[in-house]
């Protein structure tokens, strides 16, 4: 019902109970470890984008820059308006932690720790 870019969209829009759910849902019949892989990929990409959008960078340099489509890079710069590098780096910072925790086994639920982890950061957004 869910994909990994609506679970992204929401963490972006910071609607923090819609990704808890989505989390749930996604993690019921999947391992959270790939999950976690996309969204590193996918908030890397946008930690990149924010980091060329704030030094001035207009979006067609930024495409040639990322190897993007001009299209998608348009439209991830206006999802991104209202969010700062500092959200993004802690929402990066965040996943490469729980991947840490599921891999060593300080965790022993891995989609628990997701929803945990990313609940914090309602706290501090």
């Amino acid at each position: 019902r869910y994909n990994l870019f609506d679970l992204a969209d929401s963490l972006v829009m910071q609607d923090f109970a819609s990704v808890s759910r989505k989390i749930k849902e996604l993690t019921y019949f999947q391992n959270p470890l790939p999950i976690i892989a996309g969204l590193q990929t996918v908030f890397r990409t946008y930690l990149q984008i924010k980091e060329l959008q704030d030094q001035n960078v207009t979006s067609a340099e930024i495409a040639k820059l990322t190897g993007k489509n001009a299209w998608k890079i348009s439209q991830d710069l206006n999802k991104l308006k209202r969010l700062s590098v500092n959200f993004l780096i802690r929402v990066n910072d965040m996943l490469n932690q729980i991947e840490e925790e599921i891999k060593t086994g300080y965790s022993f639920d891995g989609a628990y720790q997701m929803r945990f982890r990313i609940l914090s950061l309602s706290c501090s957004a």
